[in-house]
């Protein structure tokens, strides 16, 4: 089976919170207190909402240490024995949550004050709604912020057609959304196939399953971007290509769309990743000098291109890249 299996929750159980906050970590202690901090001071006690850490076995440091002065013995912690890899620590999160509703919030991301209530509230009143997101933002390891996502609509509710949008480009962070626990179970978590955009693949299934998604214009969640996080290193190496390639190939696999649409969605979303390789590609250049990094990158996005214009515009990129190295070192060398 290629999708993590989520086992129904035991009937004898009896008690069920309505939340479980699942939180993975891995070598991200640093940010873990801003982490959980956010979700304390929205704490709804323990008959609404469980909070788990779920350590994939971190090796730089302890989130024991960070837990133990927070939430009064709230927080419940759960440690792999061994490093099992981001998507099995996530199986294991959506296994021990026993709430309705599941918020997978990463171990160094972190929400604003009024998500759990926003967006809990069509969820449990509309049974055609299968997850709620919020608009986000893009910090930076100092929480400092970098930009802010586009807004879908400027008001609440049902978003039309969303299957065609979310096939179409990534619009959704994981902090951001929040899935009701029995879809995960009727249709598989994670695609354990895919090194990366599991996630994104994850959102597109739930839609293609006929589940809408309801839509909260105020950003209410904060997703960072950091280097050594794994979609860092994803960037690094230019990997997220072809994370974004498998995993449109994996969805067109059962996407109910077909004829001009299709092909329209095909062409926007290899836009999209375009666009996004270009930012990628600035940001290590401008941010970090790394020209190594960005110009892996820009020849990994010549596979997203679709049509001439598209390739052309990489190539140029790329040329000017190049010239731009030769004379910084040029010029090193001359001083």
């Amino acid at each position: 089976m290629s999708n993590i299996e989520v086992k129904s929750v035991n009937p004898n159980l009896g008690f069920r919170p309505i939340w479980s906050v699942m939180i993975p970590t891995y070598n991200c202690a640093y940010f873990l207190k801003e982490t959980l901090e956010s979700v304390i001071n929205q704490y709804q006690g323990p008959e609404k909402m469980e909070i788990w850490v779920v350590d994939d076995h971190s090796t730089h440091d302890n989130p024991l240490d960070v837990i133990s002065g927070l939430g009064n013995g709230i927080i419940k912690f759960f440690r792999q024995e061994q490093n099992v890899g981001q998507l099995k620590n996530f199986e294991t999160c959506l296994n021990l949550a026993k709430g309705k509703i599941i918020h997978l919030l990463h171990g160094d991301d972190f929400v604003h004050p009024g998500f759990y209530e926003k967006l809990g509230k069509p969820l449990l009143h509309d049974d055609s709604i299968g997850a709620v997101f919020c608009r986000h933002e893009f910090v930076d390891e100092n929480s400092k912020l970098l930009f802010r996502s586009k807004q879908l609509a400027s008001q609440q509710g049902v978003l039309p057609e969303f299957l065609s949008t979310i096939a179409s480009k990534q619009v959704i962070q994981t902090p951001s959304i929040i899935v009701k626990r029995e879809i995960y179970e009727k249709i598989g978590g994670f695609n354990f196939t895919l090194k990366g955009c599991e996630d994104w693949e994850m959102w597109i299934r739930i839609a293609s399953h006929g589940y809408k998604f309801h839509y909260e214009p105020q950003i209410l969640a904060s997703y960072r971007l950091r280097e050594t996080s794994n979609s860092g290193s994803s960037h690094r190496t230019g990997r997220f290509v072809d994370d974004v390639l498998e995993c449109m190939k994996i969805y067109l696999r059962y996407l109910p769309i077909y004829g001009k649409e299709r092909r329209q969605i095909v062409k926007k979303a290899k836009e999209h990743f375009i666009q996004y390789s270009l930012f990628a590609y600035y940001r290590m250049k401008n941010d970090y000098g790394d020209y190594q990094s960005s110009t892996r990158i820009l020849f990994k996005a010549l596979k997203l291109c679709y049509d001439f214009p598209s390739s052309f515009r990489i190539l140029k990129e790329i040329i000017k890249c190049h010239v731009f190295f030769i004379f910084f070192k040029t010029k090193k060398i001359a001083s």
